[in-house]
């Protein structure tokens, strides 16, 4: 779990992992949350997080490209044959946690 303003409107939002299997994953709560799309996290690129192998383990904030928004980053691990770690950042800004703000990398924390 972790929280920060990701959007600059002055609310925290709250970040909850959960690996369940009929989960969704990661989810973000905020006050604009009442609207049903607002309340799950965006696809990174093509991937969406149900389709993702493996479970997401531990989630933070940062400002990893500097812009004054905090930024989400989500360390997730499968097995392919050996342990694989990838970190998925979502960058913040006036928009909020968006899709096309989005990208995945090899993991900068091992599980």
């Amino acid at each position: 779990m972790s929280s920060a303003d990701f959007d600059g409107d002055g609310f925290q939002e709250l970040v909850v992992i959960d690996n369940g299997r009929y989960s969704p994953g990661i989810t973000v709560l905020s006050a604009r949350c009442w609207l049903p799309d607002r309340c799950a996290i965006p696809h990174c690129g093509a991937v969406g997080l149900r389709d993702a192998p493996g479970q997401f383990i531990n989630g933070w904030t940062d400002d990893v490209d500097r812009d004054g928004y905090p930024d989400l980053r989500v360390a997730r691990f499968f097995w392919d044959g050996a342990l694989t770690s990838e970190d998925w950042i979502w960058l913040g800004g006036p928009d909020g946690l968006t899709a096309d703000r989005c990208s995945i990398g090899p993991s900068s924390r091992l599980p």
